[in-house]
């Protein structure tokens, strides 16, 4: 994970670098977006690890679409 300065409202505190990782991150980060109660322990843990903190679902929202552009770059187009 490479910590990434950057307002927090746009990116996570820690942006997974391996494309697996940054799939899954979106996948959770969608799960949180839509607000429907709290993840299960396991899953929340699993996002935390993933971007350094449990977003609240607006947050997540917010989160995914930048991980998202991330994930559109060339970069991993290259390494993925």
């Amino acid at each position: 994970m490479a910590k990434v300065e950057a307002p927090p409202a746009e990116l996570p505190p820690n942006v997974p670098m391996e494309l697996s990782q940054l799939r899954r991150a979106m996948v959770l980060l969608g799960e949180r977006a839509k607000g429907k109660g709290e993840l299960r322990a396991s899953v929340r843990a699993e996002l935390i690890g993933l971007v350094g903190q449990y977003p609240d679902p607006t947050t997540a929202t917010i989160w995914k679409r930048a991980l998202k552009s991330i994930q559109d770059d060339e970069i991993f187009e290259r390494t993925g």
